[in-house]
């Protein structure tokens, strides 16, 4: 199953992003010479663009991949079944060789529907 970023998040960024990018232009037209803001606008459209398009993790009965946002790097974290992940408040855990590991997993930037079906599948163990 895949898991997706909340869209909130994104549009959240683009708006940012454009923000910034108008920003810039005002600054500009004053005769200022900074391009900081226009810099700062590209990387908020980028992620937001990202967080639209991406998948934020994939697990099944026996691993979770957690994909980074920009480019093709991922971690997998591999466990005998769902027990295994336990969460803890907000927090995620897997149980890896009597190790409890958090997995760098952010509740408020999943897609609200995935998270409940992935709840719905580590609770009904």
């Amino acid at each position: 199953m895949t898991v997706k970023y909340k869209k909130s998040v994104g549009v959240i960024f683009i708006v940012l992003g454009l923000l910034f990018a108008c920003l810039y232009f005002v600054i500009a037209l004053e005769g200022g010479q900074t391009s900081t803001p226009l810099t700062v606008g590209f990387v908020m459209l980028l992620f937001g663009v990202l967080t639209l398009t991406r998948t934020y993790f994939e697990y099944d009965e026996n691993s979770l991949t957690l994909h980074a946002i920009l480019g093709p790097a991922k971690t997998v974290y591999d466990f005998s079944s769902l027990k295994d992940i336990e969460l803890d408040g907000k927090k995620l855990f897997v149980m890896q060789d009597d190790t409890r590991k958090k997995i760098p997993v952010s509740a408020g930037m999943v897609n609200k529907e995935d998270w409940q079906i992935f709840l719905e599948k580590i609770t009904t163990k």
